[in-house]
C-alpha cells in the first residue's frame, strides 16, 4: 500500500552568528572612534603645526628684513662717508687713513666710486686694496638707472667668474631735485651669504625686484645668477601691494613649500622664507603614525576584549540552540547547569525548567498513547476535544477473531492476555501506519475510524488499504504462532462509511472518546457478516461507492438484525494499482468455513 510522503522540515542554518555580529558592531564602532580620534587629533595638530610653521616663516623672513634693511643703511652710510672723505680739505695721506678705516671696519665693501651724471668715467675712486686687482670691476660697472632716478639700487654683476653687488643710490642733487652724483659701493656677497645662510628647517633667500637670486643657502643659485620671478611666493611679493603674505605654493623642484615674504623697504628687495611641507609635517606625520600604532594595540586589545566578552554571551546561546535541537529531537532529557547572574542565565534556567516540563508532557503523552490513539491523545492535551460531540462523515472498521471463545477456553488467562496483546500490536501497528484511529477495544475485537477526530485526504481508500494489509499481515503473525508450537487464528473485518457522532462521551469528571451512530452500528454488522460468508474482509455499499475504481470485489446482500432493508456489501479480493493492473491479495486465512451469525436474519421470525 503507498504511503503519504511526509513534509520535510529543512533545518535552519545560522549565516550570521550573533558572536560575528557583536564582534563586527564592537570592532567597527572602536575602529571608527579610534580612526576618528586620531584623525581630529592630527588633523588639530596638522592645523597646529602649520600655524606655527606659517608664524615661523613669516618670522625669520621678519627678522631677515629687518637686519638686510640695517646692513643696506649701513652700507649706504659708509658708502656716503667714503665719498665725503673724498672730497674733504685733508691731506692725500690722511684721506688714506680715514677711508682704509672705513674700508677695514666693513671688509666686505671693495671699492667706492661716485659719478657725474653723463660723465663717461668714474668722477673718484676709492678701494680697500690695490688698484690693480680691482681695475676690471671699476671698469665694468656704473650706477644704475634707478639712482639716477632717486632710488637706492641694488645688482648682482659678474665680472672674471665672481659675484659682486653693487650699491647705487643718489648723492647729490640739485636746486631742481635733480640727480647730479651717484655713489657706487661693490660690495662682496660673503656677509649676505652669512645673513641667509641655512637656518634649521627654515630656508631663506634675497631675491631684487626683478626676481633675480642675492642672497641664497645654496651659493650656486647666487654664482649662476639664477631668476626666480616664475616661482608663485616670488611672483605674489613682486606683484603684492602689502609688504608681507603667507602661502602655500609649489616650488621648482616640484615639491609644496609653506612659506611667508616680507618686503624690506629698500632697494626694491624681499626676503622668501620657506619650509618643505613634508618636513613641517614630518612631526605630525610622526605623530600620526605613533597615534595609528597605538590605536592599534588598543583595537587589538579590545578586539581580545570584545570577542572574550561575546564568548560569555555567545557560549550560552550557543548552548540553549543546542539544547533546542535536541528537543526538537525529541530528547527531553537534558541537564543544564547555567554560570553567572544576568538575563541570559536566568534564560538558561527558565530552559531547563521548560524542558523538565515537556519531559513531563512527552511522558503524559507517551502514557495516554498506549490508552488513547496519538492524534486523539493530541487533541485531548491541547484541549481541543471538549465534553460533547461534533457530526462529521467518517469510515469505521471492526474487526474479531473468530472462535475466540473456543481458543481462549483451552489457555490460561495470562496466555490469553499474551495471545490477545501480540495480536493487537501487530494489527494496530498497520492501522496506524495507515492513519487511522483505534477507537476501543472489546474484548479480541478492535474498532477503529478514519476520518475523526480530525479527517484526512483518502481516508476511505487507507481504511480499505490497511484492511487488505492486515490480510497480509496476519500471515506473518500466524507463520509466528505456528513456529511457537501455537495454531493459526482467523480473523473478520468489516468497513462502513457514513455520518456519526465524534466526541467526549461520559461526565466531566470521567470521558472517553469515541464515535456513536448508526454508522458504527451498521459496521459492527458488515463485520458480522465475515462469519456468515466465510471471508475476512466485507465492505459495505458505501464504502465501495467512495472507492469502487480501485478494488476488484464480489458483492453480497443480506438481511441484518436491527436493519429494515437488506444490507449490500462486498468481499475484497484485491486491488488495482496506478498501472491499471488487478492485484489479488489472498491468503490460506482469508476464507474459511462459515457459520451462522447472530446478527443476521435466518428466517422471517427473526426479522419480526
Amino acid at each position: 500500500m503507498s504511503k503519504e510522503p511526509q513534509a520535510e522540515v529543512k533545518e535552519f542554518k545560522v549565516k550570521l552568528p550573533i558572536g560575528f555580529k557583536l564582534v563586527s558592531m564592537m570592532a567597527l564602532m572602536l575602529v571608527t572612534s579610534t580612526l576618528l580620534v586620531v584623525f581630529l587629533a592630527t588633523k588639530l595638530f596638522s592645523d597646529d603645526n602649520t600655524a606655527f610653521i606659517q608664524k615661523a616663516t613669516s618670522d625669520v623672513a621678519g627678522q631677515l628684513a629687518n637686519q638686510t634693511y640695517e646692513y643696506l643703511g649701513t652700507l649706504v652710510n659708509v658708502v656716503t662717508t667714503i665719498t665725503e672723505i673724498q672730497t674733504q680739505n685733508l691731506d692725500a695721506a690722511r684721506k688714506s687713513t680715514a677711508q682704509h678705516l672705513q674700508f677695514k671696519r666693513n671688509s666686505e665693501l671693495i671699492a667706492v666710486m661716485t659719478w657725474r651724471k653723463g660723465g663717461l668715467s668714474a668722477e673718484r675712486q676709492s678701494f680697500a686694496s690695490d688698484k690693480s686687482k680691482n681695475e676690471k670691476i671699476i671698469n665694468s660697472i656704473k650706477p644704475s638707472n634707478k639712482s639716477w632716478s632717486g632710488d637706492i639700487d641694488i645688482q648682482r654683476v659678474t665680472v672674471a667668474g665672481q659675484s659682486y653687488l653693487t650699491l647705487s643710490f643718489p648723492l647729490a642733487v640739485d636746486d631742481k631735485k635733480n640727480v647730479v652724483t651717484a655713489a657706487v659701493g661693490i660690495v662682496d656677497q660673503t656677509k649676505f651669504l652669512q645673513i641667509y645662510g641655512k637656518k634649521g628647517v627654515v630656508t631663506s633667500y634675497l631675491v631684487d625686484r626683478e626676481g633675480n637670486v642675492l642672497a641664497h643657502p645654496k651659493e650656486t643659485l647666487v654664482s649662476s645668477g639664477a631668476n626666480l620671478k616664475d616661482v608663485e611666493i616670488v611672483k605674489a611679493m613682486l606683484e603684492s601691494p602689502v609688504n608681507n603674505n603667507q602661502l602655500r605654493f609649489l616650488d621648482q623642484d616640484s615639491k609644496y613649500y609653506l612659506g611667508a615674504f616680507r618686503q624690506v623697504g629698500v632697494a626694491g628687495v624681499g626676503v622668501i622664507s620657506q619650509v618643505l611641507e613634508e618636513k613641517a609635517f614630518e612631526t605630525a606625520n610622526r605623530v600620526k603614525y605613533r597615534s595609528l600604532l597605538v590605536a592599534g594595540v588598543i583595537l587589538c586589545l579590545a578586539f581580545a576584549a570584545v570577542y572574550f566578552f561575546s564568548t560569555t554571551l555567545t557560549k550560552p546561546i550557543k548552548l540553549l540552540v543546542e539544547l533546542t535541537r535536541q528537543i526538537a529531537a525529541g530528547d527531553f532529557n537534558i541537564k543544564v547547569k547555567p554560570k553567572g547572574h544576568d538575563e541570559i542565565t536566568a534564560l538558561t534556567h527558565s530552559f531547563g525548567k521548560m524542558a523538565t516540563g515537556l519531559a513531563e508532557r512527552d511522558k503524559l503523552k507517551e502514557t495516554f498513547n498506549k490508552f488513547h490513539s496519538k492524534e486523539i491523545a493530541e487533541a485531548i492535551l491541547s484541549g481541543e476535544i471538549k465534553l460533547g460531540g461534533t457530526r462529521q462523515k467518517a469510515t469505521v472498521f471492526f474487526s474479531d477473531i473468530r472462535g475466540f471463545t473456543s481458543i481462549s477456553e483451552g489457555l490460561e488467562a495470562e496466555q490469553v492476555v499474551e495471545m490477545l496483546n501480540e495480536y493487537m500490536t501487530s494489527m494496530v501497528s498497520v492501522i496506524t501506519q495507515h492513519k487511522g484511529v483505534v477507537d476501543k477495544y472489546v474484548g479480541d475485537a478492535i474498532m477503529a475510524v478514519w476520518g475523526a477526530p480530525v479527517p484526512k485526504p483518502n481516508d476511505t481508500w487507507n481504511a480499505v488499504s490497511a484492511c487488505i494489509a492486515m490480510r497480509v499481515q496476519l500471515v506473518v503473525f500466524n507463520d509466528a504462532r505456528m513456529a511457537k508450537g501455537k495454531k493459526p487464528i482467523k480473523i473478520g473485518m468489516g468497513l462502513h462509511y457514513g455520518e456519526l457522532i465524534a466526541g467526549n462521551i461520559g461526565s466531566t469528571e470521567k470521558m472517553e472518546y469515541t464515535v456513536i451512530g448508526d454508522t458504527v452500528n451498521t459496521a459492527s454488522r458488515v463485520e458480522s457478516l465475515t462469519k456468515e460468508y466465510g471471508t475476512d474482509l466485507l465492505i459495505s455499499d458505501a464504502v465501495y461507492q467512495q472507492v469502487k475504481n480501485k478494488l476488484i470485489v464480489e458483492p453480497i446482500t443480506s438481511k441484518v438484525k436491527g436493519k429494515a432493508d437488506a444490507l449490500k456489501a462486498f468481499k475484497v479480493r484485491g486491488y488495482i494499482d496506478e498501472s491499471g493492473k488487478e492485484i489479488i491479495v489472498e491468503t490460506a486465512y482469508s476464507t474459511y468455513q462459515s457459520e451462522q451469525s447472530d446478527k443476521v436474519v435466518h428466517d422471517k421470525k427473526e426479522a419480526a
